[in-house]
């Protein structure tokens, strides 16, 4: 999987952190699977995830995907940031 966060604007001081969180088929909860490194500026970022990849601290992940899984964007401070998130599965 590969994922693009692109920040486009900020104002002061902004910093948000990307992470992915897995459904529990089991009980329904969601589970912490990584979680990237933070973005404080107007940047491309591109984030990977494998199985058997190099791992870069923050930046790639070496590990499958669970069936379901979700993005949660988190916030630091109230400081503008304004972002697209995208991702694609590569087989």
């Amino acid at each position: 999987m590969i994922v693009w966060l692109k920040v486009t604007a900020v104002t002061a001081t902004p910093s948000i952190v990307l992470t992915i969180e897995g459904q529990n088929p089991v009980d329904g909860t969601w589970v912490t699977f990584y979680t990237f490194n933070a973005v404080t500026a107007i940047s491309h970022n591109v984030f990977s995830v494998a199985p058997g990849i190099t791992v870069s601290a923050g930046v790639s992940f070496s590990g499958v995907m669970p069936a379901i899984y979700r993005f949660v964007v988190t916030h630091a401070d109230a400081d503008s940031i304004t972002y697209s998130l995208g991702h694609e599965i590569v087989v």
